[in-house]
């Protein structure tokens, strides 16, 4: 496996620039001050030209042309300092400006800068939304506009995981620069490449990579990382030839980077091309002791052993085995390490060394055990949730007392009404008799009206109580998420419709992803339990604004989070998982005068586990598990997405033996992408 991958350059937001001589009259102080925001913002001084822009917007007395083209200049500058603190009352205004200035290339400004803004604090449905605007805003001659507005749609599309809709975004955005005529653009072709690398096209990101290729300056960097990018998009397709290729040209031209010559020397390795891979490894091994962390050396060290073993040289092989096994004691990482165990166990039972290689074996086992034991953990969950479900028991039971209450109090009333009837009867005979009945007739009409009026309002709080019993037994107390109870009872009917629709309409396709704080007993000790249900309750706010509308977030017990999604497969999951822990790396949680900051781990797995196997939930736990398990080993901070391959004749319907099903490779497993810190940056640069 490949420690280091694809250097995804481009899938940015194309932002508008500034546009000169905006439209709209000026006040007789303020012209000087616009033209001077405009020349600061060509100038590339955009701190000046928000200052400038923020005055003039507070100066009363401005026509809408004025205001709009004000907003305008101040968004512009907004974005190019990567300011993400819009106020809400500025913001609003921009809103007002957006739907009201009677110029058209204003208010696709104004939408534009907004979805910018916006995007950059996070608020991704916001951003496509404001983007959408301003394509509707756009003047109809104004091709360039256009087609960059689609893929700043697209590019939000694939953050938000919608990638059916990014991609129709994307090439729609490349049949409108085709057809206008505009000039070559790089940023096009890398964003559609970095789409289809999301999509796991090889072929399509090979594609589009040849063309921002073909228009790059060759004296650039750029074309240095489009290079790479190539030889390892080649490298996914399983086409060495090609990926060798690339990836030399990219060594000629920046001979320093470690992790080049790391990812030579694999597709050396998978050509059986020992004594090539062996030089290759060695530089890397060289640049590494420079720049690398242990865990680079540790898996250069383990290739070089299989250069080694390849080559015939067992000793040679074990020593470099061993060199990586010490540093992977340095900075563990166990998925290497559990394949470093695979190779050394060979190599020692070539040397007849079948005791060590056994207790080399034995580790495998234990590793793979502590990797992949999804009983342990299910059983885990079961005592939360049932220590869960005995809390939720005690709060129902002081509920139900309150509604017994309130029922003797309904009760009660009722009976004073009826005697009240008696009275007004008695009453209204005594009408007949003296005038000074009406009198008292009317005293009882308004004690009626008053005693209606209780009543109504006793009804009135029984069905609001009703209301909050029936809410507090599917809503966690602290994080106010759905809990355990609910999505059972949903999975139950959600199960129950799908059997019940005919062949052709059944599309039970799901997804459920597991979360769990990362050392969240360790914040309860250091920071206090309140600060820890503080932390609880604010990733819980991270969750649920992160999922869709029609997602339902999960407290499932204790720290472990579940977020059930319809109609979203591993992929579109992954990209959810990512934006989640994006959120979190951006979150400060201020407890007392210091600053505490919380990550998660997540594990993603299908609904069913796989479209030919019926919808069995307790598989779909125990798989999604099994990977939340795999990304705490692998590190915490990350999510691993498990999928049943095929379907094996060996299957027990009664029992899902994970770890079997691992090691013989009937699953699927992707993990988050260690390999390039910025696949992991935003879309908008």
């Amino acid at each position: 496996m490949l420690t280091v991958g694809r250097f995804l350059l481009c899938l940015m937001l194309l932002m508008p620039a500034a546009t000169p001589g905006l439209a709209g009259g000026q006040p007789s102080e303020n012209p000087d001050k616009l033209e001077l925001a405009q020349r600061y913002l060509d100038q590339g001084q955009a701190l000046k030209a928000l200052e400038i822009s923020d005055n003039v917007l507070k100066t009363p007395g401005l026509t809408v042309a004025q205001q709009a083209r004000a907003m305008a200049y101040y968004l512009q500058a907004m974005k190019e300092l990567d300011r993400r603190n819009l106020e809400p009352s500025r913001k609003q205004q921009a809103l007002v400006l957006a739907d009201t200035a009677a110029d058209q290339t204003q208010r696709m400004k104004i939408w534009w800068n907004l979805g910018v803004v916006t995007y950059n604090q996070g608020e991704l449905a916001e951003a496509q939304h404001y983007f959408e605007r301003a394509l509707e805003n756009r003047p109809p001659e104004d091709f360039q506009s256009q087609y960059k507005l689609l893929m700043s749609i697209g590019a939000t599309q694939i953050q938000l995981g919608d990638y059916a809709d990014a991609t129709e975004s994307m090439l729609k955005a490349e049949k409108i620069h085709e057809s206008a005529g505009l000039p070559p653009d790089n940023a096009l072709y890398q964003n559609l490449s970095g789409l289809f690398y999301y999509l796991k096209d090889w072929d399509k990101t090979i594609e589009y990579g040849q063309k921002a290729l073909a228009i790059t300056d060759k004296d650039s960097v750029e074309y240095t990382w489009i290079l790479s990018d190539l030889g390892l998009d080649y490298r996914h397709k399983n086409d060495y030839k090609n990926a060798y290729r690339y990836l030399k040209a990219t060594l000629d031209r920046a001979p320093d980077d470690a992790h080049n010559w790391l990812n030579l020397g694999y597709v050396l390795l998978e050509e059986a091309r020992y004594a090539e891979a062996l030089d290759t490894l060695n530089k890397a091994l060289e640049l590494y002791k420079k720049q690398g962390t242990p865990k680079d050396l540790g898996v250069v060290q383990q290739y070089l052993g299989r250069a080694w073993s390849g080559l015939g040289d067992s000793r040679k092989a074990m020593d470099h085995f061993h060199q990586a096994l010490a540093k992977y004691d340095q900075q563990d990482n166990p998925p290497e390490r559990l394949r470093l165990y695979e190779h050394l166990a060979v190599e020692l039972e070539k040397n007849g060394r079948y005791a060590e290689a056994l207790a080399i074996m034995k580790k495998h086992q234990a590793l793979h055990d502590e990797l992949f034991n999804a009983d342990t953990q299910a059983r885990i969950a079961r005592i939360r949730s049932v220590a869960e479900l005995e809390k939720k028991k005690r709060t129902l039971t002081a509920l139900e007392q309150e509604r017994k209450l309130d029922r003797q109090t309904i009760e009660r009333l009722e009976l004073q009404a009826t005697h009240e009837r008696t009275v007004r009867s008695f009453l209204l005979g005594g009408l007949l008799l003296t005038g000074f009945t009406l009198v008292l007739l009317i005293g009882v009409a308004r004690l009626r009206k008053r005693l209606h009026q209780e009543l109504a309002r006793q009804h009135q709080d029984i069905a609001t109580l009703n209301r909050k019993l029936q809410e507090t037994s599917v809503r966690d107390p602290l994080t106010g998420l759905y809990n355990r109870r609910y999505l059972t009872e949903y999975i139950d009917t959600f199960a129950a419709n799908q059997r019940n629709l005919p062949e052709d309409e059944k599309n039970p396709q799901a997804l459920v992803i597991l979360a769990d704080l990362d050392r969240f007993k360790d914040i309860n000790d250091t920071w206090g339990h309140s600060a820890g249900d503080l932390a609880l309750k604010e990733f819980a706010r991270v969750f649920s604004t992160c999922a869709r509308k029609d997602d339902i977030p999960v407290r499932w017990g204790g720290e472990e989070f579940l977020l059930f999604c319809k109609d979203m497969d591993n992929h579109q999951g992954a990209a959810l998982c990512t934006r989640i822990q994006q959120k979190l790396h951006a979150l400060a949680i201020a407890v007392g005068d210091r600053d505490l900051h919380i990550t998660c781990s997540f594990g993603i797995a299908p609904f069913p586990i796989h479209p030919a196997l019926p919808l069995r939930w307790s598989w779909t736990i125990m798989l999604a598990d099994a990977a939340l398990y795999a990304a705490k080993a692998a590190g915490r901070d990350r999510w691993v997405a498990y999928a049943l391959r095929d379907i094996p004749s060996w299957l027990d319907e009664d029992r899902l033996d994970i770890p079997r099903l691992l090691s013989s490779g009937h699953i699927e497993v992707t993990e988050s992408d260690t390999r390039s810190g910025d696949e992991q940056q935003n879309l908008i640069q």
